[in-house]
């Protein structure tokens, strides 16, 4: 009996020896790391994972998260109304830290909109809209309903709006309402504009509009605020940050035009910027290419820079007056664009330097290239 014991107990010392040098000799496969424990403004967090082949768990620390914060009730510390946002402010339960935040009023019909704005002073002028927040449902007829709904200056905010799908459609066709929009803030959904007839504006009507804003827009489309008459004399500002291309002709001729901003476009279309005379600089920094006669006759530019340029069409810059630099930095140092059939700064008669590449040229250099370019 003592034998078999003995036998007994050196078998299970072997298969217990045998299992910690498999699982020593395990290279250990892991799944993805799961939160066990979240991190809190006041306290690490914790994760966790396992190996698929031998099942062994290990955790490691979540370091405590600054912004993971609790809030509390949140107070009113200035009521809303609709011409006005209002505050409230709440406090973390774990660290005690406040945080303001704004609360707006967002009218949801269409009798809101009458009442509003048949009830409170002003927008008798552009100088003085009157700011107009909505929350509604702009398909089928809910546009017409609303621009049919608007009798004095304002200032229009449609972000919280539903439209049709991803495009917003202005609709030249519509007269009625929009000579009293001053500024538009175009809805979240919209990631396109529609396109306009027949080469016209797909912003036809908009005769007061002073400032636009597309948040999610991602492409304008060709002669989106193209000039028509007079209608663009007041455009100065408009601002689309996720749009990665501008279209033909898009801001043809808006003269009044100071203030552009696109961080994420890459391409501008031909055209896009021709006789914007009020514009005095320009910020692209992620453009690559800049198509044929796209600044032209911008002669209230005095530099420009695009850092990531490698393609520039034809007059692109021509007849820009008062530059007198401009910075090229990613294209190529072929010289033949700039001497050659493109002219990109076609009489350009105050450019004293341009960086093309790793190039310089100084006024010695241009005096005799901006003649050429002034008599080609």
């Amino acid at each position: 009996m003592k034998k078999y014991t003995l036998w007994t107990i050196i078998l299970l010392v072997v298969v217990l020896a045998f299992i910690a040098c498999d699982n020593n000799a395990c290279t250990h496969e892991w799944d993805e790391w799961t939160v066990v424990t979240a991190a809190t403004c006041t306290t690490q967090g914790e994760e966790a994972r396992t190996c698929i082949d031998c099942n062994k768990a290990e955790t490691r620390p979540v370091a405590i998260n600054p912004n993971a914060h609790q809030w509390g009730n949140w107070t009113q510390t200035k009521a809303p109304t609709i011409a006005e946002d209002g505050e409230e402010i709440g406090t973390c339960v774990r660290c005690g830290k406040n945080e303001t935040r704004i609360v707006t009023i967002f009218l949801r019909s269409i009798d809101e909109v009458v009442a509003y704005l048949a009830g409170t002073a002003g927008g008798t002028s552009t100088d003085d809209p009157l700011p107009l927040t909505v929350e509604l449902d702009l398909r089928d007829n809910g546009w017409k309903n609303l621009l049919s709904a608007i009798s004095k200056f304002v200032a229009l905010d449609l972000s919280r709006c539903t439209i049709d799908g991803n495009v917003f459609d202005p609709d030249p066709a519509i007269s009625y309402g929009k000579w009293y929009i001053v500024s538009l803030v175009l809805p979240d959904a919209a990631e396109y504009i529609a396109e306009g007839r027949n080469n016209e504006s797909p912003f036809k009507g908009f005769n007061t509009l002073t400032t636009v804003e597309g948040r999610n827009v991602k492409s304008i489309p060709e002669y989106a605020f193209y000039f028509l008459e007079y209608y663009w004399y007041n455009l100065t500002s408009v601002s689309f940050p996720a749009a990665t291309e501008i279209g033909h002709s898009a801001f043809y001729l808006c003269t009044s035009l100071i203030s552009v901003d696109f961080p994420m476009v890459t391409s501008i279309g031909h055209y896009a910027f021709t006789g914007c005379t009020s514009l005095t600089s320009v910020d692209f920094p992620a453009a690559t290419e800049i198509n044929g006669f796209a600044f032209t006759g911008c002669t209230s530019l005095t530099s420009v820079d695009f850092p990531a340029v490698t393609s520039i069409g034809f007059k692109a810059f021509g007849e820009c007056t008062n530059l007198t630099s401009a910075n090229f930095p990613a294209m190529s140092e072929d010289l033949d664009l700039l001497e050659g059939y493109y002219l990109p700064f076609h009489r350009c008669v105050n450019l004293t330097s341009v960086t093309w590449g790793t190039i310089t040229l100084d006024r010695e250099y241009l005096y005799d290239l901006v003649e050429y370019w002034w008599t080609a």
